[in-house]
Parts: C-alpha cells; sequence; structure tokens
C-alpha cells in the first residue's frame, strides 16, 4: 500500500549518550523500553526493513509520554517515521518520502543481557566446563547459546571478545549426533561452522563444541574442559 498514509511525528531530538546492556546495540533504554534513533533518512518501507535488521520494529508512539520515553534529551526539530498504529502523530507523508525513524525493540528480563535478532544474550569470561556453564545459563533461565546461522554465530563470538567460547552443541548421548542444548538436531538446522576436519573426536570423548579464532569456526574438545560462554535466554 502506497499513499499518504504512513505515519511519523515532528519532535525534538538528540540521540542518547549511552546504551544500556539490557537493549541491543545502538538502542537506549527508557521508561522500560528500548529505542533505535535514526539519524540516516529511508523511505517508510526501508526504515522498517533497518528496524526489523536491528531486532526491532518501527516504534509504537500513543501518548505523550510515549513520546517522551523514546525521546530523552532534545536539541531540534525534526520529522520521523514512527509505527502506523500509533496514535501520537503529527503528520502525515508519502511512503517513499525519506526522513529519519525510531525503532523500538524487547528489552531483555534479565540484566546484563543484550539483544540480538529478538534473543537475550550475556557473555561470561569466567572459565566453567560445559556442565558448569550449563548451570549458569540455567540460573538465569537461560541455555548456552545456540548459533543456527552466521550472523548470529559471529555476534555471540564478538559478545564473548573473540575468545574459545563454548556453545550449546553437543553428541554426548550418540557420538556424531550433535544436538543443540534445546534439542534440535545440527542436521536439520541448515547451518554448521565447523573447522575444516572437525568435529574429529581427535582425543577421544570430545562431546562437546566451541567457538574460536578469527572465522569463528567450532571444534569438538572434552566437556570437562574450562572456557568462557554466552547464554541466551529462552
Amino acid at each position: 500500500m502506497m499513499g499518504r498514509q504512513f505515519l511519523f511525528f515532528l519532535v525534538l531530538l538528540a540521540i542518547p549518550a549511552l546504551t544500556t546492556q539490557m537493549c541491543a546495540d545502538g538502542y537506549h533504554e527508557s521508561d522500560g523500553r528500548c529505542f533505535y534513533i535514526s539519524d540516516v533518512e529511508r523511505s517508510f518501507g526501508d526504515a522498517i526493513v533497518d528496524c526489523q535488521s536491528r531486532g526491532g520494529e518501527l516504534a509504537v508512539i500513543d501518548t505523550e509520554e510515549d513520546r517522551d520515553a523514546a525521546m530523552a534529551g532534545v536539541n531540534r526539530v525534526v520529522p520521523y517515521w514512527i509505527n502506523r498504529e500509533s496514535e501520537d502523530l503529527d503528520y502525515i507523508s508519502d511512503a517513499e518520502d525519506l526522513n529519519c525513524y525510531i525503532c523500538e525493540a524487547p528489552i531483555c528480563p534479565v540484566a546484563n543481557y543484550v539483544i540480538f535478532n529478538g534473543v537475550c544474550y550475556k557473555a561470561f569470561a569466567e572459565r566453567k566446563t560445559y556442565d558448569e556453564a550449563r548451570q549458569i545459563c540455567a540460573a538465569d533461565g537461560g541455555l548456552l547459546a545456540m548459533p543456527r546461522d552466521s550472523a548470529t554465530n559471529t555476534f555471540i563470538h564478538e559478545l564473548g571478545g573473540g575468545e574459545i567460547l563454548w556453545i550449546g552443541l553437543n553428541d554426548r548421548n550418540n557420538e556424531n549426533q550433535w544436538l543443540f542444548e534445546d534439542g534440535q538436531n545440527l542436521a536439520s538446522a541448515g547451518y554448521n561452522n565447523w573447522s575444516p576436519g572437525e568435529p574429529n573426536d581427535f582425543h577421544g570423548g570430545e562431546d562437546c563444541a566451541v567457538v574460536y579464532d578469527t572465522g569463528h569456526v567450532w571444534v569438538d574438545v572434552q566437556c570437562s574442559l574450562t572456557r568462557g560462554f554466552v547464554c541466551q535466554l529462552v
């Protein structure tokens, strides 16, 4: 649908300087919500796509309180695309007009987790065995992180500082039948990033996977080793 029916409102803007750890990268937390303020002009459709790529949607602004929460700190007047379901708007623009925009993403329910593609993650630098890491994740209501695509795999590894990290993948039950922590078979996921020649069970009993190196590749190692890890909430 095109035409003059897509909404944006006039606001006073100052991009917030700080990003809480409970919001995705680039978002700021305000009144229990996570907002991203664009400084790049896009069409309405392209703004939607960019918000989705950041794990959010165009923000719904229904009240003056919503507007204040999104616009914490102000210093100039500019128009912004917002969700067309919004009720607090100033005027309407053509969908192909170029404007900045406001995205909103879910907030993580546990402190110090960050959102990537709608999932909350937290890196732990302390070295633990695979089982110890699982227990720490479970205490937060989560699982060891499960990278099911290249972007998530890279994000998880970089969130952990590029160190050798446990990921939620093992073949303890049946050799070479690799399962994610939620029970999904790796073969059905349609993605893996094994290093060439891996998994190889080289030392015997290498039943747990780690991610490492600049290529964010996976290798199988003994589960009793101690490594850093990343948890994801479920």
